[in-house]
């Protein structure tokens, strides 16, 4: 079974001598045909994910579902037939889900790697929009790849990285500088009591402070509040 074969589905379905049956969804980024990383695999037994070294893809250490059956007797591979069916129709109900989780991941790591906190994301509300990330240039569409909350621009499926208006705010393509954090006595200032703050850049300074609290927009989009 050659890669090129491999590639002709938007998943891939196959048995892994270590983690049972598992997926490979291409449209993640980095599981693109064209792409040179790890790739990102779901274990479909607990529905965890995981990286791996792409030259580790093939036998005997992941197996195409079709030629893991016939490795099996009849009576063993009718069972393990109705096992992958089981996870593909729950896979293709929450395909968009597990999808999401992973370019979430990424957006918080990108951000985390530059000492900032990730705004949230959403599912686009208009799905019309196609663009190229400003970090790496690679392709982004808002049909796939989830939108900022902060900013509204389309969150790279890629690298990670959504638009300008995070870095206005505060986290620029940067090295994270600790003179940033505020001091002991220079508390960011609340829109109220709530711990709801008028700013970006300040509800991030006092969720950077107290990392056990989540960062997110109010209701009405007006402020940030961290709880």
């Amino acid at each position: 079974m050659t890669k090129e074969t491999k590639a002709t589905s938007d998943e891939w379905w196959g048995f892994s001598s270590h983690h049972g049956w598992v997926v490979l969804d291409r449209r993640i980024a980095t599981n693109r045909p064209e792409s040179l990383g790890d790739l990102v695999f779901l274990r479909c037994r607990d529905w965890a994910q995981y990286e791996e070294d792409r030259n580790n893809w093939d036998p005997p250490t992941y197996t195409f579902s079709d030629r893991y059956l016939e490795t099996l007797s009849r009576a063993d591979a009718l069972e393990a037939k109705k096992v992958l069916v089981r996870f593909q129709d729950k896979y293709k109900a929450n395909k968009d889900e597990y999808y999401a989780s992973v370019v979430q991941e990424q957006h918080k790591n990108f951000f985390k790697a530059r000492g900032g906190i990730a705004p949230e994301t959403r599912q686009a509300q208009n799905k019309s929009r196609a663009s190229v990330c400003w970090n790496c240039k690679k392709s982004v569409n808002n049909s796939v790849d989830l939108e900022c909350l902060a900013c509204g621009w389309i969150v790279c499926g890629s690298c990670g990285a959504c638009g300008f208006r995070c870095e206005q705010a505060g986290f620029s393509d940067r090295t994270y500088d600790p003179s940033d954090e505020p001091t002991k006595h220079e508390e960011p200032k609340l829109a109220s009591q709530n711990n709801v703050f008028k700013s970006f850049r300040e509800a991030a300074d006092y969720a950077r402070a107290h990392q056990e609290l989540t960062l997110s927009r109010t209701n009405n989009g007006n402020a940030w509040k961290v709880e």
